[in-house]
């Protein structure tokens, strides 16, 4: 009876060690997720990350020059004035969400990080639209050179033509964009990424 007993103890001993050196599933579910998130990123992964943060950006200019294509549309209607508006739009949003997405995560747009919210938003926007601005000049003017003519020319012909009301408008929208877009990628940071689209679609609770 007592050998019994004692037989006993020991396995009951030795199941007790064996538990307490075997982690539980929730510890071994937290030591993965410390290795994951030490171990470096995978180029697949970052590649999936990188699309899918440009994918976001080009949906939001997109939605964007898709509405000011539509009303610029609907007003040149009246004089029978036909315009492109999801070709455009398409080819303007892909350009001007990897220029943000590059500026994003340059020293250039990281400038004023440490000062007034309202600072940093104003300059990452003022400045993404003036680099925009100076592009599509760009890309005017070499239209224009494209037809024979001198560059100086081609300059004056620009900026006394009509269509330079049109290239201000635009770049005046643009400029809206980015005031909307740096705006809310702050607020969110600042609330947590997420926060924002959980503050605005969640329902507040009881």
């Amino acid at each position: 009876m007592g050998y019994m007993s004692a037989k006993r103890l020991v396995l009951l001993e030795w199941g007790m060690t064996r538990s307490a050196r075997k982690p539980s599933k929730q510890a071994r579910c937290g030591e993965r997720r410390i290795r994951k998130r030490n171990c470096p990123m995978s180029t697949v992964a970052w590649i999936r990350r990188e699309l899918t943060e440009i994918g976001l950006v080009t949906a939001y200019f997109l939605a964007c020059f898709l509405f000011f294509l539509t009303l610029k549309k609907l007003l040149l209607s009246e004089y029978e004035i036909k315009t492109m508006v999801f070709h455009t739009a398409i080819i303007s949003a892909l350009i001007v969400a990897k220029v943000v997405v590059l500026l994003d995560n340059s020293a250039f747009g990281e400038r004023f990080r440490s000062g007034r919210l309202a600072t940093h938003v104003f300059w990452r926007s003022i400045s993404y639209t003036l680099v925009v601005f100076v592009v599509t000049l760009a890309e005017q003017l070499f239209e224009l050179s494209r037809e024979d003519a001198p560059f100086s020319a081609s300059v004056s012909q620009f900026f006394t033509s009509k269509s330079l009301h049109h290239f201000l408008a635009m770049n005046l929208c643009v400029g809206l964009s980015f005031l909307a877009y740096n705006g809310f990628s702050e607020i969110d940071r600042l609330l947590g990424e997420g926060g924002l689209r959980k503050t605005f679609f969640s329902r507040p609770s009881a």
